[in-house]
């Protein structure tokens, strides 16, 4: 979601450090080290004991030195200690508020945090359900809290989609969209339609419509999951019929984004129009488009009329962007620096490299991680520095060339379901890849050509262009030497 949700996240900013850890693998800094961390540990533990001694056990004022040592012992590893410290604060809260407090909504999500990186899943899963329980029946706070306690589960459950287990990542999927859901209806219900929050949520469930076609190509339990008619019985939707059920959907609910900045006094024009980009993003990566051109020509011509120059649309639409975009952006000029952080020329690098990306300097180079190959084509795009500075012990990397073509039509398999797209890549070459075998660059291309595209639009007109590849996915155990891998 996008950064306005600043009272929301600041309260959970040393937590969202700690996932960011998990997520990307960075190193802490010097002032994070293990020493470090222990001697913040130990200082905490007689700051809490000299307050029990003065206070008593159950005093309110332990909640916030408890909350910080189980933050500290989380990111030292010290898992069952942080549990005991946060289960302590949790014991406190429910005593001094009651036990709907909603004073014990960030310590639960901390605890669930906790157990998330000890990778106890099934722990996970049971305080989930609780937490949801006390937000969907006893929650006690503002309205717009109250939907930023829905995404956040949402979002948790999107996690528990890339890290569980294969027999409850579907129902993770159904778990964070239907949370959504409800989100978008209880803003309905409230004094919300006109806030920048409920255009997130309208946003945000349109991503996850996106996400849950991924999983029905991914094939497998997942999918069976997601096609599932009636709940514990084998019977299931084609996934032609599951596809196309979530392009419309999706699209209902960018189509009430629009409207909802159309009618509303707080949104100028150039909202509107980064509305209706994501509204021909979303028809272009569902293939329900044969004039790409003239499907994003709305879009453009609101810009114009919104004010932005030709200079910086010229910037905007210059190189290929993966679709959908991963947030949603109202003010172009936010817009236009995502895609300036995470897109680069590929220059030569080493005169003796003689590969595509080495010579071609008019190419565009982007990273990607893959989280799940279980979710194939769902990427997340990195930055420059991210991937360079990236610990990669538990993931792989390879670099790749790609053709973005609007004018062909690409033909992809997935779990032998078969499509054609103007949206994703042809003529796919592995570029450097010394360590995977023959199988399993197949099986990442495979997934890579799963990926959908905005296309270079020059003067609004679609352009083809070849684009280089930095993909990041998670390692598998079978290695071999490979060094040149051709998909056509």
């Amino acid at each position: 979601m996008e950064g306005q949700f600043t009272k929301f996240y600041t309260r959970l900013f040393l937590a969202a450090v700690v996932l960011c850890h998990l997520l990307l693998g960075a190193n802490y800094s010097q002032a994070n080290s293990f020493a470090n961390m222990q001697s913040q540990i130990s200082s905490q533990s007689e700051n809490i004991d000299e307050l029990e001694s003065t206070l008593g056990r159950h005093s309110f004022q332990l909640v916030e030195p408890l909350q910080h040592l189980a933050l500290v012992q989380l990111q030292a590893n010290r898992f069952d200690d942080a549990e005991t410290s946060i289960d302590r604060a949790i014991q406190i809260t429910r005593l001094s508020d009651g036990l709907f407090s909603n004073r014990q909504y960030d310590l639960l999500q901390l605890a669930i945090e906790i157990n998330i990186q000890r990778r106890d899943w099934d722990e996970v899963e049971e305080q989930l359900e609780h937490l949801k329980w006390l937000v969907s029946s006893k929650f006690e706070g503002e309205a717009e809290d109250h939907l930023h306690r829905f995404q956040w589960l949402a979002n948790t459950h999107l996690r528990g989609t890339l890290d569980d287990s294969a027999a409850r990542r579907g129902g993770h999927i159904i778990a964070a969209t239907g949370l959504i859901e409800s989100a978008v209806q209880l803003a309905q219900l409230s004094p919300q339609m006109d806030t920048l929050t409920y255009a997130q949520l309208l946003y945000s469930l349109s991503h996850k419509y996106f996400i849950e076609t991924r999983g029905i190509l991914g094939g497998g339990k997942t999918s069976h999951a997601l096609r599932r008619l009636y709940p514990h019985r084998q019977i299931f939707e084609s996934r032609t019929d599951a596809i196309a059920k979530r392009y419309r959907v999706g699209l209902e609910k960018l189509v009430m984004l629009r409207n909802a900045l159309v009618r509303s006094t707080d949104f100028n024009l150039e909202a509107v129009a980064l509305a209706e980009l994501y509204i021909a993003d979303w028809n272009l990566v569902f293939n329900m488009t044969d004039d790409i051109s003239a499907e994003y020509s709305v879009a453009i011509n609101t810009l114009r009329r919104a004010g932005v120059a030709e200079e910086d649309l010229n910037r905007f639409f210059a190189a290929p962007v993966i679709l959908p975009r991963p947030e949603l952006k109202l003010n172009f000029n936010q817009a236009l620096a995502d895609i300036v952080a995470t897109e680069r020329p590929a220059t030569r690098s080493d005169p003796r490299d003689r590969t595509l990306a080495a010579l071609d300097r008019s190419m565009y180079r982007l990273s990607f991680i893959e989280r799940s190959k279980y979710l194939p084509g769902y990427v997340q795009e990195i930055s420059t520095s991210d991937f360079t500075s990236r610990n990669l012990d538990d993931w792989s990397s390879l670099s790749l060339s790609m053709r973005i073509d609007p004018n062909t039509r690409a033909t992809t398999w997935s779990s032998g379901y078969r499509s054609r797209n103007y949206a994703t890549g042809t003529d796919i070459q592995v570029q450097k890849a010394p360590h995977e075998t023959t199988k399993l660059l197949n099986s990442v291309v495979s997934r890579v050509s799963l990926i959908s595209f905005r296309p270079a639009l020059v003067n609004g007109q679609a352009r083809p262009m070849t684009i280089v590849l930095d993909y990041v996915f998670r390692n598998e155990d079978s290695r071999s030497l490979m060094s040149l891998l051709s998909r056509r």
